[in-house]
């Protein structure tokens, strides 16, 4: 074994006068000892040691008490100290005034364990791990180092900003690599805490220039608040802010979640660096009006990759700028709330973190390699391994734009090319849906084609049928009857006046009869009713009336449907063809004309001759053998149509209303 060893290993009695006492062990402390008065670290007995350590155990120890320790000599974590000690209380006591000493002298454990008064800026308070303590962080010109001070005994938020002078035990603060990373002082109490100079109204300060507060253009040391005024040109509310004052931009760090951007705020907060980059921290925000957001600068190669200068020399900073940005897309992932994109700007690659969804991009788009458009604030990064002087080098950039708006598919090459193709798509979608609509009403329409015309056959036959059987039954026995009561009364002598009247008039009904009869058996057998349209029938009509050469015809035909019931129709076209006989019969016209015209429930048609006029309500009926007028009547009555005579200069007109 070494002699190294050998010491470490061994047992050692140091006396001294205990200097702090661990809040979470009463029984452990720092003891500055005699002779030299080097302060050691001791920590009490362990719950295994004999009865005369168990015993050691009951003495409870306060700073200023002078007590003899001995135990094992070891390393500890940060400084050489004892183990498994038994302590001795020799007297009581009061320590003597700390000494002033500045941060740097505490560097690298310098001081650890020694017992001294540090003055610095309060920045921050937070709670500590230590049960009962608060955890005090303080800015002095030789930079930052926390202290540990009872939680109860001082509302330590309320003096933020004051310069305060503390005594206690500093203790060196080490990572998990064991480099040293900075100074916990440990106070005992809130008396060894005293206020040098108390803080007032923050934003009561006088306003710093943003770009002063930058690392790399200095405006002397502060340690305490500093108030600033710009322009927000990006919120993440309750952690950032970016300012803007002309050329000059800050990053504020705020629990503020109101501020939007546009908004005119004053900023009262800790000016440091994070990153390298300067800040303000802990800032409270407070708005006072609003403004339009600054113009954005276009960025390429040269203002990402390096820091640039104008033709004077004069430096330009785009930290916190607002800026546009153009690149090929090369990724995109949604995250909550909003998306991150990288694009390729010029051979160098951004992020680019957007607050809200892009309902115009997608994943899939990426392959396409379409260009964005991107306005937002650019944030940059120091590469810590890298320096550059008083500049920080760049390690890497984001640009933070607010809104989908802000966010825009550049109209290049590749935007065509997948429009080209989006639309081709949409096209050959609508022509098959339009084929397959078109292919379907097709289809429908053949199918009732044919089923119509299925049915007209079945329906022209069994017309037909009837037809025959009317024919070859009534029709050939009213003949008969005829002939019977013609036969009995030529063949009766003498017969009375008044009989052979009668017969008469029973043989003119059995003729009419036989008249109406052949004109439905007509109707029957042909198929025009129900195949053809008004027009083409009326038409058909007066063609044949006219080439008998007896009378000219002449037609206009306006409003007439499509398609008339064939009961309707029927009785249309008997009173039409009875009106054109009467007329060439009776009247011994010339020329008749036949026209139709719209109506608001139907049509109107019209059957005017310049024959001889006559009055309908004196005209001869059936009693005198004449049933053409009363024919037409009850036809026109059945059928519902409107129908009355009119005599208007050498023209006698027959007016049927026919509805619909």
């Amino acid at each position: 074994m070494t002699a190294a060893g050998t010491i470490l290993a061994s047992l050692c009695c140091v006396t001294g006068q205990v200097t702090f006492v661990a809040r979470d062990n009463p029984d452990a402390g720092i003891v500055a000892t005699e002779p030299d008065g080097r302060p050691v670290w001791f920590s009490g007995p362990d719950a295994d040691e004999t009865a005369e350590t168990g015993a050691a155990a009951a003495v409870r120890l306060a700073p200023g008490d002078r007590v003899a320790v001995r135990g094992r000599l070891a390393e500890l974590s940060f400084a050489p100290g004892l183990l498994s000690c038994a302590v001795e209380l020799l007297s009581h006591g009061a320590l003597a005034p700390a000494p002033e000493v500045r941060l740097r002298d505490l560097d690298w454990g310098v001081g650890d364990n020694a017992r001294v008064a540090l003055a610095g800026v309060l920045t921050a308070v937070a709670p500590s791990s230590t049960k009962g303590c608060m955890r005090l962080s303080l800015a002095t010109t030789d930079g930052p180092f926390d202290a540990e001070v009872p939680a109860a005994a001082t509302d330590w938020a309320s003096l933020i900003d004051a310069e305060l002078r503390l005594e206690g035990v500093a203790m060196s603060v080490f990572n998990i690599r064991g480099e040293f990373i900075g100074v916990l002082l440990r106070v005992v109490s809130a008396s060894d805490v005293r206020v040098i100079r108390e803080t007032g109204d923050p934003f009561a300060r006088p306003l710093t220039a943003l770009d002063a507060i930058l690392p790399y253009s200095p405006s002397g040391v502060d340690l305490h608040l500093r108030r600033v005024k710009g322009v927000v040109t990006y919120a993440c509310p309750g952690r950032f802010l970016w300012l803007c004052d002309g050329d000059a931009t800050l990053k504020v760090h705020t629990a503020d979640a109101l501020s939007a951007p546009g908004d005119v705020v004053e900023a009262v907060g800790f000016a440091t660096r994070v990153r390298g980059l300067g800040r303000l921290t802990g800032a409270a925000v407070r708005r006072v009006g609003t403004a339009a957001l600054p113009e954005a600068v276009r960025v390429g190669w040269t203002e990402l990759d390096g820091y640039p200068y104008d033709r004077t020399g004069h430096f330009l900073n785009y930290d916190g700028r607002r800026v546009v940005c153009i690149g090929r897309l090369l990724s995109l992932v949604a995250r909550g709330g909003g998306v991150d994109l990288v694009i390729e700007c010029e051979g160098v690659k951004v992020d680019v973190s957007v607050d809200e969804p892009l309902a115009a991009l997608s994943p899939d788009d990426i392959a396409w390699g379409l260009s964005a458009r991107v306005t937002g604030v650019l944030e940059l990064e120091e590469d810590l391994e890298e320096l550059q002087g008083q500049l920080p080098a760049i390690g890497g950039w984001t640009i933070r734009a607010a809104s989908a708006a802000d966010v825009a598919v550049v109209r290049d090459a590749a935007w065509r090319a997948r429009a080209a193709a989006r639309l081709g798509r949409i096209v050959w979608a609508a022509v098959v849906v339009a084929l397959a609509a078109a292919l379907a009403v097709a289809v429908a329409v053949l199918l009732r084609a044919r089923s119509q015309a299925r049915a007209r056959t079945l329906l022209s036959a069994e017309r037909k049928r009837m037809a025959a059987d009317l024919h070859d039954t009534l029709e050939q026995q009213l003949a008969s009857v005829r002939m019977v009561l013609n036969a009995a009364v030529s063949f009766t002598p003498n017969v009375p006046e008044k009989v052979a009247a009668a017969v008469a008039e029973a043989d003119g009904l059995l003729a009419h009869a036989k008249s109406e009869m052949r004109a439905r058996i007509l109707n029957m057998r042909s198929d025009a009713l129900f195949t053809q349209g008004p027009k083409k029938v009326f038409a058909e009509l007066a063609r044949k009336f006219a080439q008998s050469g007896v009378v000219t015809m002449r037609t206009r035909f306006r409003g007439l449907p499509d398609h008339l019931p064939e009961r309707v129709f029927a009785e249309v076209v008997f009173i039409v063809g009875e009106a054109i006989t009467n007329a060439v019969k009776h009247g011994k016209c010339r020329t008749i004309v036949v026209t139709s015209d719209p109506a608001p429930d139907g049509f109107t048609l019209s059957v005017a001759n310049d024959g001889e006029p006559f009055d309908p309500a004196h005209a001869l009926g059936p009693e005198a053998g004449h049933f053409g007028l009363s024919g037409m009547r009850e036809r026109a009555k059945r059928a519902n149509i409107g129908l009355a005579f009119a005599h208007e200069g050498r023209w006698m007109i027959l007016r049927l209303a026919v509805p619909v």
